[in-house]
């Protein structure tokens, strides 16, 4: 609907972990509207049933100490968590983050949180391999979990290339903005 209303024919998704993940689903769902698509540490979601749950629980949980606890303190144990250990690397770039995550409406980011859980999401393991637009996968090389499901999907995904950004984690595009956007300009 919205690239009706812009107009626009077809387009090229760059997305960043739930966010690449919502552009993952378009491209699965409008193929005919992707030209390509930019995925930094995206994967296709959950396979197993228990995980979901679990997940599921999770994120409930986390929207809780969101509406209760406040966007502060939320923020400071979102970015402990292990995922992001390697931008904890740059205080200066992680308290920019902080600061510009203060437009954003508590109870919109819960409701993200929930919605968008990944245990509520379908697995898409098993539609990667209808993607038939040229892809490239980013993650940063300290990203164990995104590598391990990246180096998977990369094998799923018929015009795939994958790039490893290293010395970065979850976040390559903030970690080493250079490496990221000479990979993704490469690649375009």
């Amino acid at each position: 609907a919205l690239l009706d209303k812009l107009n626009i024919e077809k387009v090229t998704i760059v997305g960043y972990s739930m966010g690449g993940r919502v552009a993952l689903y378009t491209a699965l769902n409008s193929p005919q509207r992707i030209q390509a698509l930019v995925l930094e540490s995206t994967g296709p979601g959950l396979e197993d049933e228990y995980e979901r749950r679990v997940r599921t629980a999770l994120d409930d949980d986390r929207a809780y100490h969101l509406r209760v606890q406040g966007l502060d303190t939320f923020l400071d144990d979102w970015y402990k968590a292990p995922l992001f250990e390697s931008l904890n690397r740059f205080e200066d770039k992680l308290s920019r983050l902080k600061a510009s995550r203060h437009v954003h409406n508590v109870e919109g980011l819960a409701a993200a949180l929930q919605g968008l859980s990944t245990g509520r999401q379908p697995s898409l393991w098993d539609k990667l391999e209808q993607i038939s637009v040229p892809t490239l996968l980013i993650c940063g090389a300290l990203d164990h979990k995104f590598t391990r499901i990246n180096r998977i999907m990369s094998e799923s995904i018929r015009f795939c290339e994958w790039k490893m950004i290293g010395d970065a984690g979850h976040n390559t595009h903030l970690e080493h903005p250079e490496a990221f956007t000479t990979t993704v300009l490469r690649f375009l």
